[in-house]
């Protein structure tokens, strides 16, 4: 395969082919056959090949009902791995850095925080986002863009992060145990589903559980008004506008759900939770709010790369919006959607004019600095894109946006060796970062490096939850291996991938 040059290119390679495969039963080597030979029982199994904190927890016997802290972490992991495999996750560097700072900024004001939060965006036009065990936090791209200001988003997420700080949901699923007398790790299963596939895991929710659907709402709405005063007084805390979080759930009661399934509606927001929050906020002192502006930024990118819409119709969509004087977004980030549309139309001397009207106090911002390397690339000027990233990894050499545009921006210019180096040193410090490991492959591959093209694939399917596609890399790579000590890494490999395909599986088959 041709290596795709552009980040924006790769990146939507990455998120195009959402990480699903089946490749089978691939006996990889002596390792694999021995595992699956073993008179072992699994647990025993595990003890012998798997560090203490990476086992699964014991899910406990029916009617158990304590989550401890760090089985919520592995029960949080799981469902990442699920997310990754069946939802649109977006693999977009600026759009990741944005939510990812939005939801920290939060967390530096929040309590009851006992592990790393994981904010990630979907490609969802619903107006949603949800909380899981773990700390993980799904914002949808259709959220984003109904929301008018960076404050009625933080208040969303500020909501969903208290969720999680209250324990509400590893108080709902220990509740649902102990009443079924069902374990904990069924009923984890069973909502998981109804996370990734709602059609299909809300009637197995409701059989598995059996319970009573009016019940469970109303245990829901209890949470919900909890989430909405703490969330509230976190997101003031941190400097957002409080009477915002009112303003949102206004909008959102003018919204028909008459076609949505009664057990969906995760957030319902009759009028008393509008008024409650506008009363809440009304009694806050005042205080200076501030707000990015790159959260405009990134409802353009949104629009631009994340709806139906072709490049023409982005286009007409941002010329439009320039002449709205009701648009709440700063001219800017207008213009930078209008560049993206032309550069989506393949418009490049358009769009790098488009872009050159954006004022000078914007020009730094990474959103922009995304586009110009795009813009450079397609310009077959890449050797302009490394100049003008280099002072900016040397200032910022763990930054994703950084990082990414940079090592794109070397291979385009036939500097492979450079683009490996910098991709491994910020793969040690961000292991679970799946761009850069299809980028270091291509590297590799560039280079006809093809154990280490291998090793990084496997590497790259493990973390996006296609064990058996990682074992089949593993598999080419062993053809490869030189020494013992990289067969014994490739071993290694598929230990880790059975261990936690197995650990899956008692979710799976619960």
């Amino acid at each position: 395969m041709k290596f795709v040059h552009t980040l924006t290119a790769l990146m939507l390679y990455v998120t195009s082919y959402p990480c699903t495969a089946d490749v089978g039963g691939i006996d990889v080597d002596a390792t694999l056959r021995k595992m699956h030979q073993s008179d072992l029982r699994y647990s025993e199994y595990q003890m012998q090949h798997s560090e203490a904190d990476n086992r699964l927890p014991q899910i406990g016997i029916p009617g158990s009902s304590v989550i401890t802290v760090q089985e919520e972490k592995v029960f949080g992991k799981y469902y990442f791995r699920k997310a990754r495999e069946n939802l649109k996750v977006i693999s977009d560097p600026v759009l990741d850095d944005y939510i990812k700072a939005l939801g920290s900024r939060l967390i530096a004001h929040a309590n009851n925080v006992y592990f790393p939060f994981n904010f990630f965006l979907t490609e969802d036009s619903t107006i949603n986002a949800s909380a899981f065990l773990g700390g993980n936090v799904r914002i949808h791209t259709g959220l984003v863009s109904f929301t008018e200001n960076e404050s009625q988003l933080a208040a969303v997420i500020a909501h969903e992060i208290t969720h999680v700080t209250q324990r509400h949901v590893a108080r709902f699923i220990e509740d649902a145990a102990a009443r079924q007398n069902m374990t904990i790790g069924a009923v984890i299963g069973g909502i998981i589903l109804t996370i990734i596939n709602p059609a299909v895991g809300m009637a197995a929710l409701q059989t598995t559980l059996g319970l009573n659907m009016q019940a469970q709402i109303n245990y829901t709405r209890h949470d919900e008004f909890e989430a909405d005063h703490i969330g509230i007084d976190l997101m003031y805390r941190a400097g957002f506008d409080p009477a915002q979080m009112a303003v949102l759930f206004g909008r959102m009661t003018s919204l028909s759900y008459r076609n949505i399934p009664q057990g969906l509606l995760t957030h319902p927001i009759p009028e008393v939770r509008v008024a409650e929050a506008r009363s809440r906020a009304e009694k806050l002192p005042a205080r200076t709010v501030r707000e990015d502006p790159d959260y405009c930024f990134a409802k353009a990118r949104i629009k631009a790369r994340f709806s139906d819409m072709t490049g023409d119709r982005v286009i007409d969509f941002f010329k439009k919006s320039l002449n709205d004087k009701k648009n709440s977004c700063s001219r800017d980030s207008l213009l930078y959607g209008l560049a993206l549309g032309y550069l989506a139309d393949r418009n490049a001397s358009k769009s790098k004019e488009v872009l050159d009207q954006i004022s000078q106090s914007h020009k730094s911002s990474h959103f922009i600095l995304d586009t110009r390397t795009d813009l450079y690339i397609m310009n077959n000027k890449p050797k302009e894109a490394v100049v003008m990233l280099a002072p900016k990894y040397e200032l910022m050499p763990n930054n994703q946006t950084v990082v990414l545009n940079y090592a794109v921006a070397l291979n385009a210019a036939n500097q492979t060796d450079a683009a490996i180096k910098i991709l491994k040193k910020f793969i040690l410090k961000n292991p679970e970062n799946v761009i850069a490991y299809e980028m270091l492959a291509r590297n590799y591959r560039k280079q006809n490096r093809m154990y280490e093209y291998h090793v990084t694939m496997a590497e790259f399917h493990s973390r996006c939850g296609n064990f058996d596609r990682s074992n089949a890399s593993i598999m080419q790579a062993s053809r490869l291996a030189r020494t013992k000590l990289e067969k014994a890494k490739l071993d290694a490999m598929v230990v880790r991938n059975e261990q936690t395909k197995i650990s899956d599986k008692q979710f799976e088959n619960r």
